[in-house]
């Protein structure tokens, strides 16, 4: 029997992202400390995980595209099913929560870097590392490059 099913045609929505993160980064910024803690849908994640999962997937993507990187956490890793794929990444926040360096910034210093409003070395000045120096620089220079 012959299908009378055509292809579907790709709908392009690139051009939505720009306006979509913008609104993101606004309703972060409006945010109090506590509601960075507030749970979310999503069992055990809280908005302040998100909000680092959404970092971690533009960081993620900046490191594939220009820097060639690839994860070696998710490496052999089955991601087929969507069981695995949700055990995956929950993993990898647990993996994550551990880190090698913390970069200390007040609210204006970061959301000014984030935004372009600062330079890398501004920010370095007003921005305190703890741990692996040169992974938080890293940072300082990933987050200036992302927005």
């Amino acid at each position: 029997m012959k299908s009378n099913m055509q292809p579907v045609k790709p709908i392009m929505v690139v051009d939505l992202f720009p306006p979509e993160r913008k609104q993101l980064l606004e309703l972060f910024s409006e945010l109090e400390a506590e509601e960075w803690e507030k749970p979310t849908i999503c069992p055990a994640w809280t908005v302040k995980d998100i909000a680092l999962h959404l970092l971690g997937d533009d960081i993620g993507y900046l490191s594939r595209t220009r820097d060639n990187f690839s994860n070696p956490f998710f490496q052999n890793k089955d991601l087929h099913e969507w069981k695995n794929l949700v055990k995956n990444i929950n993993e990898a926040k647990e993996v994550s929560l551990q880190p090698r360096a913390t970069v200390i910034m007040d609210q204006e210093t970061c959301w000014r870097l984030f935004t372009k409003g600062m330079s890398v070395n501004e920010a370095r000045q007003r921005t305190t590392i703890e741990g692996d120096q040169k992974l938080g620089e890293k940072l300082l220079n990933t987050v200036s490059i992302i927005a």
